[in-house]
């Protein structure tokens, strides 16, 4: 995480820890669950199925070999 961003995270909560006014709060934890819907929008839903079939074939290919190093997984993300 960016530090510059890290920082205007901690600068909005001691905004929010120090903030008296309800209907300024109430706009902002609107949005926040406005926000929190739409994050899952775009992460894909998993069943308890769907994690073991994926486990088992990630134990498979360990087995098999079928791995790709840290090392070699870093230097092929920096093109991405």
């Amino acid at each position: 995480m960016n530090t510059n961003f890290a920082t205007r995270k901690l600068n909005v909560i001691n905004f929010l820890v120090n903030l008296n006014d309800e209907k300024a709060f109430a706009k902002i934890e609107s949005i926040t669950e406005k926000t929190k819907q739409t994050a899952h929008l775009n992460m894909p839903i998993f069943t308890k199925n769907d994690l073991i079939k994926r486990a088992k074939k990630s134990a498979k290919n360990i087995v098999e070999n079928k791995v790709v190093s840290q090392k070699d997984l870093e230097k092929a993300s920096k093109n991405w």
